[in-house]
């Protein structure tokens, strides 16, 4: 009977020893190193945000009106080339003879305007789009022709 409870007690003891010696095994961390990634992930979604709010764009189209669009109305094929920049090439064909200019444009989110190199008047229309944005409408703020430009 003793020796059988030495024999438990000897299991016992080598038991509470790899247990001891597998936490002994178990990295510790400590508060700063916690600190330390907590601090880096913050940075990095920091970083981000930054981007986002000045301008800087990690996805090449965040503005749907940035592309190429075609539109032809009765024999009239106008296209709009805007860039993200803000830069934007509009060309005007008729019969096969095309003259291009150069502009700038902004938006908001309702309404565009562009203006044309050697013109002193801005063209302001309201913009809409379809579902998939490869559609784009524009309907003059001040009446006229409601044209639907298809994104190239």
């Amino acid at each position: 009977m003793e020796r059988a409870g030495r024999e438990v007690q000897r299991r016992v003891d080598v038991t509470i020893g790899a247990v001891s010696h597998r936490q002994r095994k178990v990295p510790r961390v400590s508060c700063s190193q916690t600190k330390e990634n907590i601090l880096k992930k913050f940075a990095a979604i920091a970083l981000v945000a930054l981007f986002v709010i000045s301008g800087c764009t990690l996805f090449p189209i965040l503005n749907p009106i940035v592309g190429t669009w075609e539109n032809t109305t009765l024999g009239i094929t106008t296209n709009y080339d805007f860039n993200s920049d803000g830069t934007s090439l509009g060309t005007v064909t008729i019969l096969s003879v095309g003259v291009a200019t150069t502009g700038v444009w902004v938006s908001d989110s309702t309404t565009i305007t562009m203006t044309w190199a050697g013109s002193s008047e801005n063209q302001v229309d309201l913009y809409s789009f379809n579902s998939d944005n490869s559609i784009m409408t524009l309907t003059p703020s001040g009446g006229g022709v409601v044209r639907e430009f298809i994104r190239l």
